[in-house]
């Protein structure tokens, strides 16, 4: 674990998948509606006042939180003015590292959407599974997400899908911007 005073009102945390399994927390079950999601926030908070002095008690607070490569995560923590909050408020805002997985019937579908987003810039890998194609495409906005589902179909389990894909599907072209870089106007 590791703790960083970044100013008066702002302090990092990160947690390596050690410290995680500790805690009894999991990323993808960070919810402050959960109690060892709280519990675990608080006994944070408290070793991060000890060590560097930062006192959250009786303030409002927005915690975000980001996924590490390793299990992992990093928890940032702002202090916000004004009236204390109703505890059932609080929230965490998760920025994940989301991999979109589509799948088209066809190889036109496949370029007729991807036409529509020429202007965009994402990192994408376009897979051949059975009949089907997959795209795969990282931190997609969700404005464009209509976009894609007019040509093809959204698939869940984002992450397990395109392991799956990986895994299981014949690799056309990835690992590289598929589309220009440059402002998204779709």
């Amino acid at each position: 674990m590791k703790i960083h005073l970044l100013n008066s009102a702002r302090l990092k945390i990160a947690l390596n998948a050690e410290d995680m399994q500790l805690l009894n927390i999991d990323f993808e079950e960070l919810s402050f509606t959960q109690d060892q999601t709280r519990r675990a926030i608080h006994e944070l908070l408290l070793i991060a006042r000890e060590q560097t002095g930062f006192d959250s008690r009786h303030k409002r607070m927005f915690i975000e939180a980001f996924p590490d490569r390793d299990g992992g995560c990093t928890l940032k923590f702002t202090l916000l003015s004004g009236e204390p909050p109703d505890l059932s408020s609080k929230h965490i805002a998760k920025r994940r590292n989301r991999t979109n997985v589509f799948e088209f019937e066809t190889v036109d579908a496949v370029l007729d959407a991807l036409a529509l987003l020429r202007d965009c810039a994402y990192c994408c890998s376009l897979y051949r599974l059975d009949t089907a194609y997959r795209l795969l495409i990282e931190d997609l906005s969700d404005e464009l997400l209509p976009v894609l589902c007019e040509f093809g179909r959204k698939l869940k389990g984002g992450k397990h899908s395109a392991v799956f894909t990986a895994e299981h599907g014949v690799l056309i072209a990835g690992g590289q911007k598929l589309l220009k870089k440059s402002r998204c106007s779709a």
